[in-house]
């Protein structure tokens, strides 16, 4: 009888198996079809092996930070404009990691040689349009050399340094692109006395600047007490600020996201 049940338990066994393996195993299928990866390259402009390097990269830097980086190129935008295009292929296409759905879509258009690049979830605190300029600054020459992979390439490691710096300092401090610079010139090795003496200028002259503007704050703070100036004096610089803080916020918020019909996305783009 004991036998019985077993045999009875595993053909049962048998048959749930064969019910349900198929249809999750459709299931799986069915969503690897709707999601892209986080390179397309629908205008053909890399080689087999420069997209398998480059998309390996981009994967890397996705995953390390759970935020996708994404690239697409196409030859038209079929009749949308650059952000509706963009902001279409991320959504269309799975793209976006963790609940607010983080991430980067760089588009590029071949026929109006049209850039854009399209932020979402906590990527859009992060790519201001400021700091998307400021990455492109040095991304578009190469696009515009149509030197492609060495521009994606780029683009990807500014991308990588520009969220692992942002967190590390909370939205504070400098820009990246020197402390990137001096980081990724000791850790290669390829140093001379030379760009050893070049760096520590460099430190010097932030360092003098700094110090001189303190002896300079100092010396003004001094005058004011002794004419008796200190309070209206700070009172219209705080005035100044306010403004200027405010006015700078809304510029912000204008650039990165509000400005456009949809709110879910950031982002910039222009020519190369």
């Amino acid at each position: 009888m004991k036998r019985i049940k077993r045999v009875s338990v595993l053909i049962l066994s048998v048959v749930i198996l064969a019910f349900f393996v198929p249809s999750l195993a459709a299931a799986q299928l069915s969503a690897g079809d709707r999601l892209k990866p986080r390179l397309v390259d629908k205008a053909q402009l890399l080689s087999q092996k420069g997209r398998g390097e480059l998309l390996a990269q981009l994967d890397r830097i996705s995953i390390k930070h759970q935020m996708d980086i994404v690239i697409w190129t196409v030859d038209d935008l079929g009749g949308k404009s650059p952000k509706q295009f963009a902001d279409d292929a991320y959504d269309n296409n799975g793209y976006g990691m963790g609940s607010k759905r983080d991430g980067i879509l760089l588009l590029l258009s071949m026929n109006g040689r049209d850039w854009w690049l399209s932020t979402c979830g906590n990527a859009k605190k992060i790519f201001t349009t400021a700091r998307i300029n400021s990455i492109m600054d040095d991304v578009l020459p190469l696009l515009k050399r149509d030197e492609f992979l060495l521009a994606f390439t780029l683009f990807a490691d500014k991308a990588d340094d520009m969220i692992a710096f942002t967190r590390a300092n909370g939205n504070k401090g400098a820009e990246p692109s020197i402390i990137s610079f001096i980081e990724r010139l000791f850790r290669s090795g390829n140093y001379n006395k030379f760009s050893v003496i070049g760096v520590l200028v460099l430190l010097a002259i932030i360092a003098g600047v700094t110090i001189f503007d303190i002896i300079k704050y100092l010396r003004d703070t001094f005058r004011m007490i002794k004419d008796g100036t200190y309070k209206s004096e700070m009172k219209l610089r705080r005035m100044y600020n306010n403004s200027n803080s405010s006015s700078s916020d809304s510029f912000d918020s204008y650039s990165s996201s509000s400005s456009y019909s949809d709110s879910s996305h950031g982002g910039t783009g222009g020519k190369f």
